[in-house]
């Protein structure tokens, strides 16, 4: 038994290179792809085979890690954290720290350093959803959905007040607005497959 879990082992450490290979590969056209939700999905799923296969082995210093980074990718990919130039320098970063982290657990080293520090960022990334600007201007507050509202002073009758015609401000990323559409419909279509 211990020959196949050595085995299995291999097999994951030899997956994980792959994964992270694509990972650095997606990072390097993040920011000038065209399809960037294509490009945050490869990077998701990356990591997330990258975790759960770690978890499956019981190497779970190197599964909390892969987790917290696909938890940002999450938010990013899912539309809930705007991608911006900080995120592209994290991921980076975030994956140099996961590539050494996967080359300690293979060769049974201490974790590199940069662990507790780029795990910290993460964390501070996904719990800074809150304080960002909304991505596509839809308002939070009520000032900022007065903006965005008209009145419509057409009618002739004296007795009714205005009517209050509520005109949001156009998505400022109309790209995201599909892609929030697309991953929708992927969970619908995840649903229908688990009834059947």
């Amino acid at each position: 038994m211990a020959n196949e879990w050595d085995e299995f082992r291999g097999v994951f450490f030899e997956e994980a290179q792959e994964h992270l290979q694509a990972m650095e590969a997606a990072l390097l056209e993040l920011e000038c792809a065209s399809d960037r939700q294509e490009v945050l999905n490869r990077l998701f799923r990356a990591a997330h085979s990258i975790k759960g296969a770690s978890a499956t082995l019981g190497i779970m210093r190197l599964a909390a890690y892969s987790h917290t980074l696909e938890d940002l990718l999450g938010r990013l990919r899912d539309g809930t954290l705007a991608l911006g130039a900080s995120h592209v320098d994290l991921l980076l970063r975030a994956t140099d720290v996961l590539g050494a982290l996967v080359t300690a657990e293979r060769d049974g080293t201490a974790p590199p350093e940069g662990v507790e520090s780029v795990t910290k960022e993460l964390h501070v990334a996904c719990e800074n959803v809150e304080k960002q600007e909304p991505q596509w201007g839809v308002p939070t507050t009520p000032a900022q959905a007065y903006q965005g509202t008209q009145y419509d002073n057409s009618t002739t009758e004296t007795s009714l007040p205005p009517k209050l015609v509520y005109a949001p401000p156009f998505p400022k990323n109309a790209r995201g607005v599909i892609a929030v559409a697309e991953r929708v419909a992927a969970c619908y279509e995840d649903f229908e497959r688990a009834l059947v």
